[in-house]
């Protein structure tokens, strides 16, 4: 599966009325999948049901979005979005690495398990070929947790708090996985993972740890 990058269709004044159509029918399409996928589930609606809820034809659903997985992809990330918009912003008030990444990644758990029936269809959907490009761009800024990991633990390196030659792409991707394994054993109903709050919390003190700077 191609990796997907969502782009969200707005309304464009100085586009014309085009261009406010293709926005408009995107919303629908969007807003059907949504719907549907919370009160069906992922797997038991079809493309046709949703292009039926948004009042369009059954091949306009796939020239804005070619297969049903980007569908979900959409649906979820639309959701997301402003969850990591705030997250993120919450999180640079911080001053340590530590509580910067739990308070990023704690809104974007609460996320994904209030919606624990739609997370787990996402989830099926991530690979490591997947993972990175998974974005929503709209007219602010583009929103990738990855990346936003990786501009924390670069700044905590450019402060001193880490390690200054710390491979801070591979970082990023260590933390994520341990994200996605505590939001996965959570959804999953793991024993293991009876507070996931607790236990992301936990393993992303052990992954920094042994990278924080020795004092001088």
């Amino acid at each position: 599966m191609a990796p997907p990058k969502v782009q969200l269709l707005t309304p464009d004044v100085r586009g014309g009325l085009r261009e406010q159509v293709k926005a408009e029918r995107a919303r629908a399409i969007l807003s059907a999948a949504r719907d549907l996928f919370r009160e069906k589930g992922f797997d038991q609606t079809t493309t046709l049901e949703i292009a039926e809820r948004a009042g369009v034809g059954a091949g306009t659903v796939f020239k804005y979005f070619p297969t049903k997985d980007a569908l979900l992809f959409a649906v979820v990330n639309m959701d997301l979005m402003p969850v990591h918009r705030r997250a993120a912003r919450l999180a640079a008030t911080e001053t340590e690495l530590f509580s910067r990444l739990v308070t990023f990644y704690r809104p974007i758990l609460d996320f994904h398990l209030a919606n624990a029936d739609l997370s787990r269809a996402f989830l099926r959907l991530l690979t490591p070929a997947t993972i990175p490009p998974i974005e929503i761009v709209d007219d602010e800024e583009t929103h990738v947790p990855i990346l936003t990991t990786m501009g924390f633990i670069a700044a905590s390196a450019s402060a001193g708090e880490l390690e200054a030659d710390i491979p801070v792409a591979d970082f990023a991707e260590n933390c994520f996985a341990i994200f996605l394994d505590v939001l996965n054993r959570a959804l999953m109903r793991d024993p293991a993972t009876a507070d996931p709050h607790e236990r992301l919390a936990q393993r992303l003190s052990l992954q920094i740890r042994p990278l924080r700077r020795s004092a001088p």
